[in-house]
C-alpha cells in the first residue's frame, strides 16, 4: 500500500512538473540570461530527509512510476510522444537513474550539477 502512495505521490509531482513546463513553452531567449535569475534556497536537512526517504518507497516500483510519468506526459501533450521512438522501458530506465542520482546527492548538487 504505501508503494502505491509513493507512487501517486511521484507521480504528482512530475505531473505538476510536467504540466508547469508543458503550458509556458519558453521562447529561446528565456535560456540567455540564467544569471538574472534568484538562486534557490537550499533545501533543510528535514527536507532532504523526506525527499530521501519517500523517494526510497518509490524505487521497489520505479518500473510503474516511470509507466505513470510518461502516461501522463503523453496525456498532457500528446505532440511529444513521436519523440520517444526507442524503448520505453529503456527510456524509463534512465528516467529514474537521473531522478535517483539527482535525489541522492541532492545535499552536494554542486558536484553533480557543472557551475
Amino acid at each position: 500500500m504505501e508503494s502505491l502512495i509513493a507512487a501517486g505521490v511521484v507521480a504528482a509531482i512530475i505531473a505538476y512538473i510536467a504540466k508547469d513546463s508543458l503550458s509556458s513553452k519558453p521562447s529561446a531567449d528565456a535560456y540567455v540570461d540564467d544569471a538574472a535569475e534568484p538562486e534557490t534556497p537550499p533545501l533543510s536537512d528535514t527536507e532532504i530527509e523526506i525527499l530521501q526517504s519517500t523517494w526510497q518507497q518509490v524505487v521497489p516500483i520505479k518500473e510503474q512510476a516511470a509507466e505513470l510519468f510518461y502516461g501522463r506526459l503523453f496525456e498532457i501533450d500528446p505532440e511529444v510522444k513521436p519523440l520517444f521512438k526507442g524503448d520505453m522501458k529503456q527510456q524509463g530506465d534512465k528516467l529514474m537513474t537521473s531522478i535517483s542520482t539527482v535525489i541522492n546527492s541532492v545535499d552536494k548538487l554542486d558536484q553533480v550539477i557543472p557551475v
